[in-house]
């Protein structure tokens, strides 16, 4: 081997090593991590919260006020915006109604019998009390004797409207008057749960 070609080949073997120590030099601070079981768990509930304050976000919710009246015997809670009309309890010869909601303006106006429950009282003298109430008839089915949640015993029947309503009542028994509480809205609709909640407030006061 002559002497240009000893040159020509160190000349190679320095740029190999330069470039392998240029490598490892580069290479040598990055430090390649993979996210610990730890980081995984806190960004998955990050991601989970962030869904709940979504959903939050979405829900519609119901304001309730109370209507108390100590002549008529009775209160329960209803949502604030829906209007009250009171009825006349003076003629006990007479049925006493009351409604909450949007009643209906006539026979055709079925929006506004939506939201639309009535608390209603009949004197022993026009009233059978609960045991008339529960006399089966051709448009209503599911009668049942219940007690709710705040202890009050009522008979309950669910009867059908005009087509896609329905009409659930119940009857309760007191100071030998009955009361009967019906709700006609929507089957399937969200006024059942509002329903419910009416339901589940109705107290006797005297």
């Amino acid at each position: 081997m002559n002497h240009k070609s000893l040159i020509t080949l160190l000349v190679v073997i320095i740029i190999i090593l330069t470039g392998v120590s240029v490598y490892f030099a580069t290479n040598s601070n990055v430090v390649r991590t993979q996210p610990s079981e730890e980081t995984e768990v806190v960004l998955e509930t990050i991601k989970i919260e962030e869904n709940l304050e979504g959903a939050e976000e979405d829900v519609e919710t119901i304001t309730f006020k109370t209507y108390s009246n100590s002549d008529a015997g009775f209160s329960i809670d209803y949502p604030n915006d829906w209007p009250i009309r009171e009825g006349d309890c003076s003629d006990p010869s007479f049925e006493c109604e009351f409604t909450f909601g949007d009643l209906p303006q006539g026979p055709g106006d079925r929006e506004g019998m939506i939201n639309y429950v009535s608390v209603a009282i009949r004197s022993s003298e026009i009233s059978d009390g609960v045991a008339g109430f529960m006399v089966e008839t051709e448009d209503c089915e599911n009668y049942d004797y219940v007690t709710l949640p705040s202890g009050l015993e009522a008979g309950m029947k669910t009867c059908q409207a005009i087509d896609g309503f329905v009409q659930y009542r119940f009857a309760f028994e007191n100071n030998d008057s009955l009361y009967t509480i019906g709700g006609f809205m929507e089957s399937g609709g969200k006024a059942i749960d509002e329903f419910d909640d009416m339901l589940q407030s109705f107290t006797f006061i005297e």
